[in-house]
């Protein structure tokens, strides 16, 4: 039984006659009737139940007000999502038993079979018409991939020959399998470069797949590739959010044949905050983003003027100044749209996030690889590139680095910085023709010879004047690499959390994991306040060598003696444990045994004061949108009644 009624703004009377066609699985007509808008309809679909799988698809045409035909249709279940789930566990068998390809396509399929169990788990009230057409949409990509599997093919296959599909890969940063959601051009081939458009969820995931279809299939003018992954929570593109982009941009990039001087960034809301964030921080990367009701650094607004920027905003936005007022003054003069929507509040431009106008408008724009003029500030040691000016370094004892440069002439470059101690710099190919005079800071360098590329200048300790260097010479470690991220530099690649082998009372144990399980599974500021990791957690007798070479490490100890990790690099430490006496200290160095990855340690000499500093009782990840933290953005802290922030090189135990 059910009930026809027209929709807001429709404006269809009472009595409007409504064309009904049944269908089944395979799109075969199986019953046709007329109902009428605002009547009740009782239709008798057992003695038709026989003739599907598992639903029934209800088409209703009618004419609207403007006398244009219209249709919806509507999913009934006839028989139980079990039959599907017992058919697709049949084929999942058959190819475990006869062996997949390769493990990718295995994870891949057993990810999609779960995705549709995990519908049938939902208690029956819940699953509604758009938890059927997911069902209706996994099950017919599962059974393509499936065939294409055992004719020797890749899931990728399926995907390519649908042109939409979900893909799997398990994530380096916690092991977890995540999933995107990808919509292809309908002629791809492997052999063509295609535009990238990454939609920023608000969320954990924000569509699914029959969302993409309904959305964007037939509205895209140009070849494009769509997709839509999760960044783990509404981490506004920070921390764990921007490990979580990166990483997922790294699969489409080598799943799939992408433009790297057209991939482009949209988001809403908390995707907005991502999308700004992160072509703040990679300006390079990015030929575009498109901001709908999103805030942006206004101190780092600069590093966009080579990035093309569409920000649309509503009028009555809770946050206009730094959604749209700020961006506009600072780089409305460069490749920036802004769109104002009189009497729209926040929540009213979700819908422009999918309309077809932006994606378009971003479709215009290209990366530029070698602008004539760049800007870029940081207050982070992770984000030290900008175009043909990388490996910035900026002063420890500063807040952050500013980097203004422009090509002058075909023999002429002028640079101009702030509290910066070096970087390199990366000619274009039209100037190796020519010697180029490098002007730092109004001192004129020595000329660089005909065909150089690179070449590092550091400032002078001494006289404070720049020094040029080649790049070879100059390509020691970093000595504060963690500087403006603090601890939670961390969070930025794969971690496991390691903890003592063996403890000295059952309390102790408790205790320890309790904290352990605090970092492994962190909290953030906002809406939301999960962050959908769960990173490993070990005991250090366990810890591999492939951990070591791999993953940054949090190691959590009480005491060194039951801890064979802490015992093993404790001469190496940068900071002597033995010297802390009784208080909590937390910090973070390059890890003795692999300076490329990290290792953050919580120590104490009693485990009791885990118990009385306030991140070992509960740690809250702040969004870049927060700015700078005054203890977590600091590479250590101690605890002893107080709390102490500061960096590695100014720590001296407080007692």
């Amino acid at each position: 039984m059910l009930y026809i009624l027209g929709a807001d703004r429709v404006n269809l009377p009472n009595g409007t006659p409504v064309s009904v066609t049944v269908s089944n699985d395979e799109g075969h007509t199986v019953g046709q009737f007329t109902a009428f808008i605002g009547q009740r309809i009782e239709y008798a679909i057992e003695p038709i139940r026989n003739e599907t799988f598992c639903l029934l698809h209800f088409k209703f045409t009618y004419t609207d007000c403007n006398g244009q035909a219209r249709q919806i249709t509507h999913l009934v279940l006839a028989h139980p999502i079990d039959n599907i789930i017992t058919m697709l566990e049949a084929q999942y068998d058959w190819l475990t038993i006869n062996g997949f390809q390769n493990e990718i396509d295995n994870i891949q399929l057993s990810e999609l079979l779960n995705r549709i169990r995990a519908v049938h788990a939902l208690e029956p009230a819940k699953v509604l018409v758009k938890k059927l057409r997911l069902v209706k949409e996994l099950w017919q990509q599962f059974e393509h991939a499936c065939r294409l599997i055992k004719q020797g093919k890749r899931y990728e296959d399926a995907i390519v020959e649908r042109r939409l599909g979900d893909g799997y890969y398990q994530s380096r940063l916690d092991d977890s399998i995540e999933r995107y959601s990808v919509l292809l051009p309908a002629s791809y081939s492997a052999s063509k470069q295609y535009p990238l458009i990454v939609l920023l969820p608000v969320c954990r995931y924000d569509l699914d797949l029959p969302d993409v279809r309904g959305l964007f299939l037939g509205q895209m003018q140009e070849e494009a590739i769509l997709v839509t992954y999760s960044c783990r929570g509404v981490t506004m593109g920070s921390y764990v959010g921007e490990a979580a982009f990166l990483e997922g941009l790294e699969v489409i990039q080598q799943r799939y044949s992408i433009d790297e001087d057209r991939i482009y960034l949209s988001g809403y809301s908390n995707g907005a905050f991502a999308a700004w964030a992160l072509a703040q921080a990679y300006p390079d990367r990015f030929a575009g983003i498109a901001a709908y009701a999103g805030s942006a650094f206004p101190d780092k607004l600069r590093n966009l003027m080579n990035v093309a920027v569409l920000n649309v905003c509503g009028e009555l936005d809770y946050a206009i100044n730094a959604s749209f007022i700020n961006p506009a003054n600072a780089i409305g003069n460069y490749q920036y749209k802004g769109i104002l929507d009189p009497q729209a509040n926040h929540w009213d431009t979700y819908y422009y996030h999918h309309l077809a106008y932006g994606i378009r408008w971003l479709l215009q724009h290209r990366r530029i690889a070698y602008p004539t003029r760049i800007y870029y500030r940081t207050d982070n040691a992770r984000h030290c590139q900008c175009y043909w000016i990388d490996d910035i370094a900026y002063d420890h004892e500063q807040l952050f680095g500013v980097l203004k440069a422009e090509i002058c002439s075909d023999s002429v470059i002028q640079i101009e910085t702030v509290h910066l101690e070096s970087f390199e710099v990366t000619l274009p190919r039209a100037l190796h023709a020519t010697c180029v005079a490098i002007i730092i800071d109004g001192q004129e360098t020595v000329q660089l010879p005909k065909g150089a590329a690179r070449w590092r200048f550091q400032k002078s300790t001494v006289t404070s004047l720049w020094q040029q260097i080649e790049p070879s010479v100059a390509k020691a470690p970093k000595a504060y690499t963690s500087i403006g991220l603090g601890i939670l530099d961390i969070y930025l690649d794969r971690i496991k959390v390691v903890i003592p082998d063996r403890f000295g009372s059952l309390e102790e144990e408790a205790v320890i994991h309790r904290v352990a399980n605090l970092y492994a599974r962190p909290k953030t500021n906002s809406w939301d306040p999960n962050i959908y990791v769960h990173y490993p957690i070990i005991p250090a007798g366990q810890l591999t060598a492939a951990d070591i070479e791999q993953c940054n490490l949090i190691v959590i100890a009480s005491s060194t003696d039951g801890h064979s990790f802490l015992s093993m690099i404790r001469t190496h430490l940068t900071i002597d444990l033995t010297s802390i006496e009784d208080s909590c200290v937390q910090y973070i160095q390059p890890n003795p045994m692999n300076p490329q990855k990290k290792v953050l340690i919580l120590a104490s000499h009693n485990f009791v004061n885990f118990n009385k500093y306030m991140y070992t009782r509960k740690l809250t990840l702040p969004s870049y949108s927060s700015g700078i933290h005054p203890h977590l953005n600091k590479e250590v802290i101690q605890f002893n009644g107080k709390l102490r922030a500061t960096n590695v090189d100014q720590f001296k135990p407080s007692r």
